[in-house]
């Protein structure tokens, strides 16, 4: 082997040696290297299904974090960012599905309480019978009268 030969050969084992003493330091201290595709990062999905596994990957992944006081802040401020891009018919569609969510929410948290029935409301009459009869006539002659008709 010519001289520069040996040299390019000794600088490839070099490199090998330093990308294997890398990997075992990563695996040492229980780091995972980004490009490798594995989990979230490594997901590029392009169909419905795809989709579905991404959004269960990353649920799976911020359900670590429901505990959190933060919590609720941060899913308002990702929601704001994912969203400023969307059209406004998609984002009422996604609108319309939290809602929907929010009244099965509100349905499961309240119970299965038993709904109060209105009955149909029927005014009290009374019944004039023998010596009282005599208030039925009058009531035709001052049924227009209205005793707040002249409070002022």
């Amino acid at each position: 082997m010519t001289p520069e030969q040996q040299l390019a050969e000794k600088r490839r084992l070099q490199k090998l040696q330093e990308e294997n003493d890398l990997k075992t330091a990563m695996e040492t201290l229980g780091i995972t290297p980004m490009s490798t595709g594995n989990g979230i990062d490594g997901m590029h999905p392009t169909t419905k299904e795809e989709f579905t596994e991404l959004a269960e990957a990353i649920s799976k992944k911020l359900a670590n974090y429901r505990a959190s006081t933060e919590y609720q802040g941060f899913l308002e401020e990702l929601l704001l960012k994912l969203f400023a891009s969307l059209s406004s018919n998609n984002i009422r569609k996604a609108k319309t599905t939290l809602d929907n969510l929010y009244l099965e929410k509100q349905k499961v948290e309240k119970g299965d309480k038993p709904k109060k029935t209105k009955g149909i409301k029927v005014k009290a009459k009374l019944r004039v019978e023998g010596e009282n009869t005599t208030l039925n006539e009058y009531e035709t002659k001052y049924d227009d009268y209205d005793d707040y008709d002249d409070f002022m």
